[in-house]
């Protein structure tokens, strides 16, 4: 089995952004599967879709994360499980 990391873009409108004082909203999905790199490279965009929701592009994909990314995605996991939503 391999694991990816996808992390996957929401862009805001400028206009809205603006107003909002946000900006784009990013998300990284964990990918468990038998599939190779590739496959996952080319389907990105549609994963990120079905996953996050329509508007959501594939901005990068990763075998691995850095330590304190791994840790923050652990925090989101956990909090996504219980319920509970983290502040933007």
């Amino acid at each position: 089995m391999n694991t990816f990391y996808l992390s996957v873009l929401f862009p805001i409108p400028a206009a809205l952004a603006t107003s909002l004082n946000a900006a784009h909203r990013v998300h990284v999905l964990t990918l468990e599967t038998a599939a190779p790199l590739q496959w996952v490279r080319e389907h990105a965009d549609e994963i990120a879709g079905k996953h996050c929701g329509p508007g959501y592009h594939a901005l990068m994909i990763r075998e691995a994360l850095p330590a304190d990314e791994l840790a923050a995605l652990a925090v989101q996991d956990a909090c996504k499980a219980r319920g509970l939503a983290l502040a933007a």
